[in-house]
């Protein structure tokens, strides 16, 4: 990103061991789950992340056409009708931890909840849906939360009706009032057709929200999709996005702010955004200075971000990329991702004016395919910084990145345009530039440390720009002073780089096969040896391989040839 977010949400609208059996790891969500009674409406569909349905909770039932408000709701016969029944009751306190509330059908008008009725921790009020459906007003919200702590809501889906008609969020959770909030889930949503975010997580005016769930939600064909931040860094705390697809989310021409957004979440302390897809974002966006990405931070810390997809995203302006991690983004991690075909960079890292500093952050072990080359700005990694900033103590480790010269402009595997002060290192990565793509193109960038990285044409120009001087070969490479004693320029041998595509399910971390090295590769092994500079080093490469530590100097994210 090239400018800084909206602030907030108006709520009036081992080398040569080739013998090791590769270990795939699915790293998924611990949670704690305890039983759940089936519902009449429909099969059970799961249990649910902090419990539900404890010992003497109650049910609720809510039936769009049989249910009638003058009666009980406390079984199917006397089921209530409304969605502002439910809302009235809500602001009575009616509902208490372990409350279940069922809904059936498809419902008009909005849903508001409040502080009045609250669960739990492990003993949240859950509503219900298994389908069922909200279809709100041009002007409404479908569900508006508003200082609500204590909830579960699952497969409960907005169908909204239309961007262009719409003019709100959907589901808007909202934080005000000073205090702590804790535990709030949402599970198996399907939301579409909103005018302004799928779903808002706002938490303002020295509130914080701790201890947050997304998972299993399909967010599509809204204005931008999925929207977590607050007033400050920390506002909102220990949150998780699993499972969750954001896609088709144009964005507006005209906001006064970057809009087309997939997946985006600022001012967090702990995070995880994992499992999760975005595509076709961002097209519409013609804000000069901000511009969407697939998935992204910004001024968070401890966020990682690892086994997503992220492809198609656009935009008519700026950025339009996969992944970033932008400015004030402290000790946060990209990892096991893969970007393709994206017209922005496929990975970037960026740092702009009135935040904290960018610091202490990690892009390893990624795939990146055709990315960047639908802007001068792009690159399939690109490293940025606006005037007077830089970005400091930074790792780009072990990617593996292929691009050409198929899109609108001339591609480039590394875009630096960023000052990088404090020990910015690029080691052991995979750079693949076909059909006179740049390998580097540095637009004067300092502060960089260059080393064991692999750089491949396969038989075409070999083109570094550095600093205003074009340099053909490693060696000549090696005398800007980076490269020194390291680097080479051989072909990597993956299986059958640029032929990745679109992944079938969420099998990032497996795939795609392309970008495995073959037998006869000489990448293990062949990098820069990163353990006595306490490089961040994980536990597996992108294919879920051990990584062999002892003498850790393969290059790629594929550690072990096949």
């Amino acid at each position: 990103m090239t400018g800084q977010p909206v602030v907030c949400a108006r709520r009036s609208g081992a080398p040569g061991t080739r013998s090791i059996v590769r270990v795939r790891i699915a790293l998924g969500l611990v949670l704690l789950v305890a039983a759940c009674t089936e519902s009449p409406f429909a099969p059970d569909d799961g249990a649910p992340a902090f419990g539900v349905n404890a010992t003497g909770g109650r049910k609720f039932y809510v039936e769009a056409s049989t249910g009638n408000d003058a009666k009980s709701g406390t079984s199917v016969t006397q089921a209530w009708k409304t969605l502002g029944k439910v809302s009235s009751e809500w602001s009575r306190g009616r509902f208490l931890p372990g409350d279940t509330i069922l809904f059936r059908g498809v419902f008009s008008g909005r849903l508001s909840l409040g502080a009045a009725s609250k669960g739990t921790a492990t003993v949240p009020i859950v509503l219900r849906g298994n389908g069922a459906t909200i279809v709100p007003g041009a002007n409404e919200k479908a569900i508006d939360a508003v200082n609500v702590s204590g909830v579960e809501i699952r497969t409960l889906d907005v169908t909204a009706p239309g961007r262009t008609v719409h003019t709100t969020e959907c589901v808007l959770f909202y934080y005000s009032t000073g205090a702590t909030y804790r535990n709030v889930v949402l599970r198996g949503m399907k939301i579409t057709g909103c005018g302004s975010h799928a779903l808002w997580i706002g938490s303002y005016g020295g509130s914080t929200l701790t201890d947050v769930l997304v998972d299993g939600l399909d967010l599509s064909a809204s204005v931008n999709g999925l929207a977590v931040q607050g007033d400050r860094r920390g506002a909102i705390q220990r949150i998780t996005i699993t499972n969750t697809d954001s896609h088709d989310h144009p964005g507006r021409r005209g906001y006064t702010y970057g809009s087309g957004n997939g997946i985006q979440i600022g001012q967090v302390i702990d995070g995880l955004i994992e499992r999760s897809r975005a595509w076709n974002n961002g097209a519409d966006n013609d804000h000069v200075t901000a511009g969407p990405v697939g998935i992204w931070t910004w001024e968070s810390t401890r966020v990682t971000i690892r086994y997503n997809e992220a492809w198609g995203n656009r935009t008519a302006r700026i950025d339009g990329g996969g992944f970033d991690l932008d400015g004030g983004s402290q000790d946060c991690v990209l990892e096991y991702n893969y970007a393709h075909d994206n017209q922005g960079s496929g990975f970037l890292a960026y740092q702009y004016a009135g935040v904290g500093p960018w610091s202490n952050n990690v892009i390893r072990f990624n795939i990146s395919e055709r990315d960047g080359m639908g802007l001068n700005q792009g690159g399939s990694i690109r490293l940025g910084s606006a005037s007077g900033t830089s970005l400091t103590s930074g790792w780009i480790i072990n990617n593996t990145v292929f691009t050409d010269n198929s899109g609108a402009w001339r591609g480039s595997a590394l875009y630096l345009h960023a000052t990088a002060s404090g020990g910015v290192r690029i080691a052991n990565n995979i750079f693949v530039a076909r059909n006179g793509a740049w390998l580097i193109r540095n637009l004067g960038s300092t502060g960089y440390t260059v080393a064991g990285n692999n750089y491949w044409t396969a038989g075409g120009a070999w083109e570094v720009l550095w600093a205003g001087a074009t340099y053909r070969s490693l060696s000549a490479f090696r005398a800007t002073g980076k490269e020194k004693n390291s680097g080479t320029d051989v072909d990597p041998r993956l299986a059958a780089p640029g032929t990745g595509g679109t992944l079938s399910g969420r099998v990032v971390g497996q795939q795609p096969a392309a970008y495995a090295l073959q037998a006869s590769s000489t990448m293990p092994g062949a990098g820069y040896d990163l353990r006595p500079v306490n490089a961040p080093l994980p536990a597996t490469d992108y294919f879920g391989a051990p990584l062999p530590l002892a003498s850790f100097r393969a290059v790629g994210a594929d550690a072990l040839a096949n």
